[in-house]
């Protein structure tokens, strides 16, 4: 379901399962699909000017890319894939769950989609890269991605921020950030292999079950990082305490 801001606030309850048009659109899976399981707002994929959606499906293994336009408005309900033909990508073979928008890391100034392929990442350039595809069906194996994160398990991954303030955005996946940059274009990045110059570890292991950019908490003009650990064990022994880095 999308619902749109609007000047002034919204209304005190909104009935989702019966939005107008102007209200925002119920975006609707396929029989048995589970379309939604993961949802994005991805910012600006096309670099259109408009922000666009990222929708998982995942009994079909599919990923739509719905992209949001200022000149047509979506209906208030729609089926994802069959409905909105002229407004969406579907990217079929996604075996993996997860996967979805991350910031610039290409460094072309248009946010980047990342989408998870037999234990790797794979990132996809967006603004002419991602409208070179234009609009339809794709299947996943016959897409050149940008770069390819070798064993990023997927597990957690996100939009970093720009944390070594060189003006490009980087990528922070499991136990690990990868800086973004024109040194990317083609690469497969061996997390285990990461020496600084092109991004760096955490250590111990095991700070990956939620990571992402944490915006500039410490006001320096450089993004920072949170990270979490559901299952870490509390100082004085014991499990599960968790903790946040």
């Amino acid at each position: 379901v999308v619902i749109y801001g609007k000047a002034g606030g919204l209304d005190p309850v909104i009935p989702v399962e019966s939005l107008t048009a102007d209200q925002g659109a119920r975006l609707n899976g396929r029989e048995s699909a589970q379309a939604g399981l993961a949802v994005s707002g991805a910012g600006d994929l096309d670099g259109d000017g408009v922000d666009d959606l990222v929708v998982e499906s995942q009994n079909d293994s599919r990923r739509y890319v719905v992209f949001g336009s200022d000149a047509e408005a979506l209906p208030a309900e729609a089926v994802l894939g069959t409905d909105l033909g002229a407004r969406t990508l579907t990217i079929t073979g996604v075996g993996a769950s997860g996967g979805g928008a991350v910031g610039d890391v290409t460094g072309d100034g248009v946010a980047d989609l990342v989408i998870p392929s037999g234990g790797d990442l794979l990132v996809f350039e967006g603004g002419a890269g991602l409208a070179a595809l234009g609009r339809g069906t794709v299947d996943l194996a016959d897409l050149t991605p940008f770069a390819t994160i070798a064993d990023g398990r997927g597990f957690a991954f996100g939009d970093a921020g720009d944390v070594n303030g060189d003006g490009v955005g980087d990528l922070v996946v499991d136990g690990a950030v990868v800086f973004g940059g024109a040194a990317l274009s083609g690469a497969t990045v061996d997390l285990a292999a990461l020496d600084g110059s092109d991004g760096f570890r955490f250590a111990p292991g095991g700070v990956n079950f939620n990571v992402g950019g944490g915006g500039d908490v410490n006001g320096d003009g450089i993004g920072d990082l949170v990270l979490g650990n559901r299952n870490q064990a509390g100082e004085g022994g014991g499990v599960g305490f968790g903790r946040t880095y």
